[in-house]
């Protein structure tokens, strides 16, 4: 998490977390991202800067222009079908039966500033944003919350819609306490990079069904992604779900592997992948999958580094 500080400043603390801030001139101009946490003196946010601000930046701290409370009774705040160019922003949602934004049948969409929030303490299977059936969607700076008590709820659905590498991107995004953060399946492929998925009850991304995480920045950036917390695996990977990482990626806290790769299944490039202080194995391979290049990824606190159970498989 990055900082943007200001001693003239005299906050009280918390005040600001789900807000956005944004730099509105100077170095750095442009950029927005969600408030984590602060101090009287000191914003924290969720994933870093692209360019730094210093001392000639400005900056704002906004709440949202745009509220929709689907107040448990619509099934989405947004739905879009058979249509391209659409762009959502500075808007938050509360609420919807099934999703926040349903995208499909070949529809293009941006999400700019979003803040997705779920607040019955009784909810269950719905989700923030599902993109289906050949749509694309690409995400800058996306808020999802959910109640502890939250089951069967994923955030970020991509499926059937594009096995295409770089066709959706997602990045500075914060998801934190559903089931799942992020699923990808179907045949589908999503990019991201500069995310928080925090304590979300069961895994943090689950690829599966022939398709593609790819943990990077569309032009190269490095992932800068941190899953924490999750409830059994960090990342898991099944029936040829494949990902790979290009730097900068941390696993920790989570209650069973740090890495979960089964049935035919490929992970790439771990290399650059910090994984801390998991339940299980760091990372745990089996029934003709490979992880590639785990050797000289950096454990510490997990069971141990790296598993195979079987002959089919391979940690390389």
């Amino acid at each position: 998490k990055a900082v943007l500080n200001n001693t003239g400043k005299a906050y009280a603390v918390n005040a600001h977390v789900n807000r956005l801030l944004v730099i509105t001139g100077g170095t750095g101009s442009g950029q927005e991202r969600f408030i984590y946490s602060n101090t009287a003196t000191q914003l924290v946010i969720v994933g870093d800067w692209d360019t730094v601000p210093n001392a000639t930046s400005t900056y704002a701290i906004k709440t949202f222009d745009t509220l929709i409370d689907c107040a448990d009774t619509r099934s989405y705040a947004f739905k879009q079908v058979s249509q391209k160019g659409i762009l959502y922003k500075y808007i938050k949602t509360l609420n919807a039966k099934d999703y926040m934004y349903y995208i499909d049948n070949q529809s293009y969409a941006e999400l700019h500033s979003i803040y997705c929030e779920d607040t019955i303490a009784t909810l269950s299977y719905r989700g923030g944003v599902v993109v289906l059936s050949w749509s694309n969607c690409v995400i800058a700076t996306a808020n999802f919350q959910y109640p502890a008590t939250a089951q069967y709820c994923q955030a970020l659905g991509w499926s059937g819609n594009s096995a295409t590498v770089g066709a959706n991107e997602c990045k500075n995004m914060w998801i934190k306490r559903a089931s799942i953060g992020i699923v990808v399946g179907g045949a589908s492929s999503l990019q991201f990079r500069n995310t928080l998925l925090e304590s979300n009850s069961y895994r943090g991304l689950h690829v599966t069904q022939d398709s593609i995480a790819q943990l990077q920045g569309a032009n190269g950036e490095a992932a800068n992604v941190v899953i924490t917390g999750a409830g059994t695996n960090g990342i898991g990977c099944y029936n040829r779900g494949y990902f790979w990482n290009y730097g900068g990626c941390e696993i920790n806290g989570s209650g069973s592997h740090g890495i979960y790769i089964a049935t035919q299944t490929l992970g790439w490039t771990i290399e650059t992948t910090r994984i801390s202080n998991n339940g299980g194995w760091g990372v745990y391979t089996i029934e003709q999958s490979m992880g590639k290049s785990v050797s000289s990824a950096t454990y510490s606190g997990n069971v141990s580094g790296t598993y195979t159970n079987d002959a089919t498989s391979v940690n390389t």
